[in-house]
């Protein structure tokens, strides 16, 4: 069965004109993206050379050019913006995935009630995936916020404070430094700044970094020496504290229903003053039952963090049923990248779903 794209982009954005569905930048900051995806999406990325400029890189996902591109406009209040193009990823060593890949999706910004729109997304994204003929699809959500939270509440001393915050948003990192010692290798180059004083290490990473300019990759020096004193920091750096591995592990053994896991959460979090996320999780969870029906299969995994570092609350993915289908679309809230991109003048909620288009007509065929 050919897939009716017109029909998915009408179920997803029925308020959407033609005219409203945009192409956005093809070209990207490359340090940015690296910042925002992290190193591990290096390989991934296809760099385009740009003399006398900032290194560059053929889009990797929407959601950065889509939101920079609102900005431009001045950040015109409350929006909804529907995209459709090409997303450019390198091949995975297994040569599994497409170097090109066709995404449609939307992104909301400055939404009144994130509740609302939070459900409204995910909402609409079943509705494309249904237009499609997927049926019943397999949805699992997280929310990156608690981590986030609960190492504010947790009030830890440095070194550890900053390296857990820093891996708040990938909970798979997250586990790895509370459940692995850290260890440098050898012939890591922040061995060689490790037990020296902070501004001593520095120094040193700046030199270090001069003389390696491979590493930068659009990021400036400053950037990537800071980022290797605060590795050198973790050299021979105690066990992570106590406090902090009990809670997570707690956190981390929540799975199933969103309902089952936001209580067992909040058991596991009594001692802890988190403010008001349990009511706003739970007035979101309330408007996603609302808007997509009760009876609707829902998995809350404590460790699924998507393929990009900007999202930082809700999260979601959706698959067709079975064990070797892949994810047909994602998407989450990043009301930090607002900020980050305008140097802090505008500050917004942002949410938004990615489809990638050869997946879901494979999932219809």
């Amino acid at each position: 069965m050919s897939l009716d794209l017109a029909a998915v982009k009408a179920a997803l954005a029925p308020g959407l004109s033609p005219a409203q569905w945009r192409d956005p930048a093809f070209l990207v900051d490359a340090g940015l993206a690296l910042e925002l995806s992290g190193e591990a999406l290096r390989p991934r990325l296809l760099f385009v050379s740009n003399p006398g400029g900032p290194e560059l890189c053929l889009r990797p996902d929407m959601t950065l050019p889509t939101a920079q591109g609102w900005l431009a406009e001045g950040a015109p209040g409350p929006a909804l913006i529907g995209y459709e193009g090409r997303v450019f990823r390198a091949a995975a060593p297994d040569g599994s995935d497409r170097v090109e890949t066709r995404a449609i999706g939307i992104e909301r910004f400055a939404d009144p009630d994130p509740a609302v729109a939070d459900a409204e997304v995910l909402g609409a994204t079943l509705d494309a995936v249904a237009a499609a003929g997927v049926a019943a699809p397999t949805i699992k959500l997280n929310d990156l916020s608690l981590f986030a939270a609960v190492l504010s509440a947790l009030d830890l001393t440095e070194p550890w404070a900053g390296r857990l915050r820093a891996a708040a948003g990938r909970p798979r990192r997250l586990q790895a430094l509370l459940e692995t010692p850290v260890r440098l290798d050898p012939s890591d180059p922040a061995r060689v700044l490790a037990g020296l004083p902070r501004t001593e290490a520095l120094e040193r990473a700046r030199a270090l970094v001069a003389n390696l300019p491979g590493v930068l990759a659009g990021r400036s020096a400053e950037t990537v020496a800071a980022r290797l004193a605060d590795k050198a920091a973790f050299a021979d750096a105690p066990e992570p504290p106590a406090a902090a591995h009990a809670v997570f592990a707690a956190l981390f053994a929540a799975k199933g229903s969103p309902e089952k896991v936001l209580e067992r959460r909040r058991k596991a979090l009594a001692g802890l003053d988190l403010g008001d996320w349990f009511a706003r999780a739970g007035a979101r969870l309330a408007a996603i039952r609302a808007r997509i029906g009760p009876n609707a299969e829902l998995f809350s995994d404590p460790l699924y963090q998507g393929n990009f570092w900007f999202y930082d609350g809700f999260l979601f993915s959706v698959r067709p049923k079975g064990a070797e289908s892949r994810v047909v679309a994602s998407g989450g809230r990043y009301d930090g990248l607002i900020g980050r991109l305008s140097d802090g003048s505008v500050q917004a909620g942002a949410v938004g779903c990615s489809i990638l288009v050869e997946a879901l007509e494979g999932a219809a065929s």
